[in-house]
């Protein structure tokens, strides 16, 4: 085979000429080219990010720092060639290739740039969540970004387009690159380039299968820093042909069926029993240590009346989870299967099925996460109320007005059921001037332009400024109740969805890993007839059903409708379940275990004491075997 170069005579340029075929197809090369150096450059933070364990791991992560860059590339090269190959050589067709050229290289420099920012702030790339927060009605509202932030990213956006124009310029019109091209572009140098190419690719895919396989956590790790890594396992292929597959019992759990028996048996209820009202109160990011009176006198005051839970966590790191979890008493690898069937919780339906009247509000939104398909899925669309102001603290005292108005107009010979989530602790953690209660703060928290090494303390103040604004309309729906005399016919329910973080383990926000921070939340019990207590035994969000359905007339054992157990009772438990999009975690007096929930995701596998410090995986499966086996079995429950 010749190795001749393949481009054709050279076009001055777009200004002062037109090229043929061949010499735009040489172009688009080169700028794809340039383009990749530039990629390579960005992938950086993603391969300093790998911080991997041994020399195997390390190679690994150099293989996929170039192949996963190229592989990127060519998702949006292939189609500006076919678009070339499609249009003519005139003016205007040159024009058409080379721009969508420019504006496909520049998206994909664009969201790169931003996986690598999403990635050094909260631990995760753009996945699942983050792709429900896009396609999702509210998801991208519920981020709060303001309108500095727009402006920031408009700005960026258009940085990197003009880096990419000029790129392309450079390419056509700068002598020594179009020579270069030349060169480099010889059919014997493009083909030994597509073997290496394959070569690597075939050679990392292979390590990550192997290690997979047979369990080693280093090279599945390093993968989880590069984004859209494709995982490639055959463990079966490889156990057919007789290679032996190591377990050290913290691979994959298994779970997540598409649908979710549930509940076990059929309800059963008393007739005697007189259903209470009841009143759910839920926080966005709540974490446990706001439940403080320098910050929430009011909750704390209404606390001291209550049943308070001192080590309370929540079901999820997130508020999907953390809502699914205190509402069907089940871990949140069900939640893909309850959404999937539209099944509300058998709270909910004994609710309904109970005659309760139905109050039902968010500062957010109903359909992110899609409450309106899973929790409140029997409830007609016309119950379901949305605050729209555009501030979040305002949307929460709107909410509470009318909280307030519909107690009132309550038809009183029925028993009645009202849910709030309050939005104001939620970034960018908005507020009153009246409730500026720690300085300095931070009043436009622009997501592109903060530093957290500078800011997280004035960032952390406005949570709390937030989370006092919160305690203010909690005591107005406390004054109320005890203003018309319901106190003592109602069953009260505060507490937080998730917790959040403020780079106390090197994270802020939620969702990013499974801190205390992130994870344990206030719960305070008010119920008819239980006098005030403080609990300082471990309980979960997974016990709330357990827990409020025999009140409701449930009579079932708890086992029928969920995992958890009636937090009244003293019966201290062993371990509790968090769940994320793609694993559930362990968590016990000593311990967490995270445990993927698919062996391609053997990355995500950790063990850490539970204040989040280092610890040893041999230690902790020899200590706690028959507790992470129980964990299992409860996990199939409700397969």
């Amino acid at each position: 085979m010749s190795s001749q170069a393949i481009s054709g005579p050279e076009a001055p340029g777009i200004p002062s000429g037109i090229p043929g075929k061949g010499s735009r197809t040489a172009a688009l090369w080169r700028y794809a080219a340039a383009t990749y150096v530039l990629l390579l450059v960005n992938h950086l933070e993603f391969l300093s990010a790998s911080d991997p364990s041994g020399v195997i791991a390390g190679i690994f992560a150099a293989a996929v720092y170039f192949t996963g860059a190229l592989l990127h590339l060519l998702l949006v090269f292939v189609p500006v060639l076919l678009l070339h190959a499609a249009v003519g050589t005139g003016r205007l067709g040159t024009w058409t290739v080379y721009g969508t050229a420019v504006a496909l290289f520049s998206l994909l420099q664009g969201l790169t740039l931003l996986d690598a920012y999403v990635y050094r702030l909260y631990g995760f790339h753009f996945n699942g969540m983050v792709w429900n927060l896009v396609i999702t009605s509210g998801g991208l509202t519920s981020m709060g970004a303001g309108i500095s932030t727009v402006l920031v990213f408009c700005a960026l956006a258009l940085g990197v387009v003009a880096v990419q124009a000029g790129l392309l310029a450079a390419v056509l019109k700068v002598p020594r690159l179009r020579q270069l091209g030349r060169g480099l572009m010889t059919r014997r140098r493009i083909a030994l380039a597509a073997a290496s190419v394959a070569l690597l690719v075939t050679a990392e895919k292979v390590a990550y299968a192997v290690s997979v396989f047979r369990a080693y956590a280093p090279v599945p790790a390093a993968s989880t820093a590069f984004p859209f890594y494709i995982p490639v396992t055959f463990s079966t292929a490889l156990r057919r042909a007789g290679f032996s597959e190591r377990r050290d019992g913290m691979m994959s759990v298994g779970v997540g069926g598409t649908r979710t028996a549930y509940p076990l048996a059929a309800i059963r209820t008393d007739p005697v029993v007189k259903p209470p009202n009841v009143i759910w109160l839920v926080s966005e990011s709540l974490r446990a240590d706001m439940l403080d009176p320098a910050i929430m006198p009011a909750a704390c005051r209404f606390g001291e009346e209550s049943v308070r839970f001192l080590r309370h966590y929540s079901g999820g790191n997130g508020t999907r989870m953390g809502m699914f979890s205190m509402f069907y008493g089940l871990p949140g690898t069900c939640w893909q299967s309850m959404l999937a069937q539209r099944r509300s919780p058998v709270l909910l339906d004994r609710l309904q099925d109970a005659g309760y009247s139905l109050h039902l509000y968010t500062s957010a939104e109903f359909s992110f996460p899609e409450l309106d398909k899973t929790v409140f899925a029997r409830v007609p669309a016309s119950q379901l109320h949305e605050a729209k102001a555009p501030e979040r603290w305002k949307r929460d005292r709107d909410n509470v007005d009318a909280i307030l108005a519909a107690l009132d107009r309550r038809d009183p010979s029925k028993p009645f059921f009202t849910f709030m989530f309050f939005e104001s602790p939620h970034a960018p953690y908005t507020f009153p001037p009246e409730c500026a209660l720690s300085q300095p703060c931070v009043t436009d928290l622009n997501y592109l332009t903060m530093d957290l090494k500078t800011d997280i303390g004035a960032i952390k103040n406005s949570y709390i400024n937030a989370v006092r604004h919160l305690d203010t309309q909690l005591n107005r729906v406390f004054a109320h109740l005890r203003e018309k005399k319901l106190l003592d016919s109602t069953i009260v329910v505060l507490t937080g969805d998730h917790g959040e973080e403020f780079m106390e383990k090197g994270r802020w926000g939620h969702h990013s890993a499974y801190s205390e921070e992130q994870i344990r939340v206030p719960l305070i019990l008010r119920l008819p007839g239980v006098a005030p207590a403080v609990v300082d035994r471990m309980t979960s969000h997974l016990d709330l059903p357990s827990t409020l359905l025999p009140r409701l007339g449930v009579t079932n054992p708890a086992s029928d409708y969920g995992l958890g157990v009636d937090l009244l009772k003293d019966a201290p438990r062993t371990y509790l379940m968090v769940s994320g999009w793609s694993e559930v975690v362990y968590v016990d007096d000593s311990y967490k275990a995270v445990f993927p929930v698919k062996s391609y995701n053997l990355a995500r596998r950790e063990i850490r004491t539970r204040d989040d410090g280092p610890a040893d995986i041999s230690v902790f499966l020899s200590a706690r075997r028959d507790q992470v086996t129980q964990f299992m079995k409860d996990l199939r429950r409700f397969p």
